[in-house]
């Protein structure tokens, strides 16, 4: 099993409070079900940071070109995420991680180590 969180669940940064709160549940609620459900099922989740995709542009709007400039000057992989860069990890998680459980895997681009983060 693979949950989608956020890094906003696991530093509090998001689009509000209770996005934050929600994804930080999810986040032990994975830990909570690795424990109880192996080693039949493995559970782990992922935390995208940024991920360019349509609806985050257009809810973004005119903004969305500062922030982007800010995270890519912000992480050391120097740009946000694609769908792609996401499911590629779950599937990875899915078919070649059978050691890994219970385990909340970042996809930020290191943003969650406390460079430069985008103001949103």
């Amino acid at each position: 099993m693979v949950n989608v969180s956020s890094i906003a669940g696991k530093n509090g940064m998001g689009s509000s409070i209770a996005y934050a709160a929600s994804k930080g549940a999810l986040n032990t609620m994975t830990m909570s079900l690795a424990r109880v459900l192996g080693p039949e099922i493995r559970v782990n989740a992922v935390c995208p940071g940024m991920v360019d995709t349509k609806w985050l542009r257009e809810g973004y709007g005119s903004r969305y070109a500062a922030i982007e400039a800010r995270y890519r000057q912000g992480t050391p992989l120097g740009r946000p995420g694609t769908p792609e860069d996401v499911a590629a990890v779950i599937v990875w998680l899915i078919e070649g991680a059978d050691l890994i459980t219970g385990d909340t895997i970042m996809i930020d681009g290191g943003m969650h180590m406390g460079l430069i983060p985008p103001k949103l």
